[in-house]
């Protein structure tokens, strides 16, 4: 990989023209902080010290323990690091219709509720929060809500605004009331046991299944919930054609298919005889509480969900167990909330960074044939490309790295004056949440 003392400069830009730390010194140990995690490709603490930029007679206790200290920096609150990357994440990425992904994802005993922009095969996290499992009561919804809110707050005003994708454990009443108050579009699916309001017929979601036509997708105007909670909209519902790609279609992957398929089945309990479950009938089919005008913009704003599912396996074991970030390790350890956000935190930070290297990667230039060099089919994702171009060695490539950092430097929009961040310690923070 490009060497630790020529990737700093230009991540400290990144993290200076982000405005994210409040003085010089913050940023360069947050620059410090995001090249380590570049370097080690691991959010593991003993690999992060030895990639971390300090001095080789520098002793591997005192590493560890700047690495510690870094994490205890109040610019890493989680709000905060929203307001810094939702509108860079935006230039970056500019589209006519913005598509954010909620969704969640679980590392006992913590899950991390994240929102990130949608991008092709992968999710830019913009934001996250995160509860204890189990959460207590009403935990939850209003962990969502403030997920929601701290995205709208930090969404610029001359921007579009977005289109909220997200699966089968958010809907509630209160939840798309809310997202109407912030005047988001939006395309969720929901649960069979659900209740509908059509021609002012109250019926459950597996009761519109049942009369539905599976040859096609119908759409169908009515309003989620019953009685006074209601909420008005479009349900769509259809199970779609099983589409498989030109490398999927061979005899091994048609076996991992059906392996899957028994797993899958088996989870859910309708292939037991001693549990039976009503989920084999419903299990198939896709019901969308949508504000899309018809039922194709609804069917593809929901298919953009399924990246973030990638998003998360990079941040975990990786594509293959291996070449993760292995936060699926360092997570459940943390001793409070406010510890596993700042910790999502950096991730984010460093996310950005990587999946900006491997855009870049495969364009019409010098990285063009790349892609064939570590794959057979040149078949990776953004993540994976600026993985594999970090730990090239080459010298070219270290040049190539700096200047594609460098032009998402001249894209980024300055950063606003944000509100003083007080320089209090993360066991103050721990104390005001208790």
């Amino acid at each position: 990989m490009p060497c630790s003392s020529s990737l700093y400069p230009a991540v400290l830009s990144w993290i200076e023209t982000l405005g994210v730390a409040p003085h010089a010194t913050g940023a360069q140990a947050l620059a410090a902080q995001v090249t380590a995690l570049l370097g080690a490709q691991s959010l593991r603490p003993a690999p992060r010290s030895r990639a971390v930029l300090s001095s080789p007679a520098v002793p591997a206790r005192q590493r560890l323990k700047r690495l510690a200290r870094g994490l205890d920096a109040p610019w890493l609150a989680p709000d905060h690091v929203t307001r810094c990357l939702v509108p860079a994440a935006l230039a970056l990425y500019p589209t006519a219709t913005p598509v954010l992904v909620l969704d969640g994802v679980r590392c006992p005993p913590w899950e991390t509720l994240t929102v990130g922009l949608a991008l092709p095969g992968r999710v830019q996290l913009l934001a996250t929060v995160v509860v204890p499992v189990p959460a207590p009561k009403g935990a939850y919804g209003a962990a969502v809500a403030r997920l929601l809110q701290q995205v709208a707050a930090a969404w610029p005003a001359d921007a579009p605004p977005p289109h909220l994708v997200a699966d089968r454990g958010f809907p509630s009443t209160a939840f798309f009331r809310l997202l109407n108050r912030l005047g988001w579009g939006y395309t969720v699916r929901l649960r069979a046991t659900m209740a509908l309001t059509l021609d002012g017929a109250v019926q459950t979601v597996r009761q519109q299944i049942a009369t539905a036509d599976d040859a096609q997708w119908t759409l169908r105007r009515g309003c989620y919930g019953q009685g006074g909670a209601t909420v008005p909209g479009r349900i769509v519902i259809g199970r779609g054609l099983p589409v498989l790609r030109w490398h999927q279609r061979d005899n091994g992957s048609a076996l991992a298919r059906a392996r899957r398929s028994r797993a899958r089945a088996h989870d859910a309990g309708y292939t037991r005889a001693d549990r039976p479950s009503a989920a084999a009938t419903t299990d198939g089919w896709v019901v969308l509480f949508t504000t899309a005008p018809s039922w194709l913009p609804a069917v593809r704003f929901y298919d953009q969900r399924y990246a973030t599912e990638g998003s998360y396996r990079d941040l975990q074991g990786g594509w293959d167990g291996r070449h993760g970030w292995e936060l699926d390790r360092v997570l459940p350890p943390q001793g409070s909330a406010a510890a596993g956000e700042a910790l999502w935190s950096l991730v984010l930070l460093a996310q950005v960074l990587q999946q900006w290297l491997g855009r870049g990667v495969g364009q019409p230039d010098a990285t063009r044939w790349l892609p064939l060099r570590w794959t057979v089919h040149g078949r990776q994702s953004l993540w994976a490309r600026g993985q594999a171009v970090l730990a090239e060695d080459e010298a070219w490539l270290g040049t190539w790295v700096a200047q594609r950092l460098a032009t998402g430097v001249a894209l980024l929009p300055p950063s606003p004056a944000a509100a003083r961040v007080r320089p209090r310690r993360l066991a103050a923070r721990i104390a005001d949440a208790a």
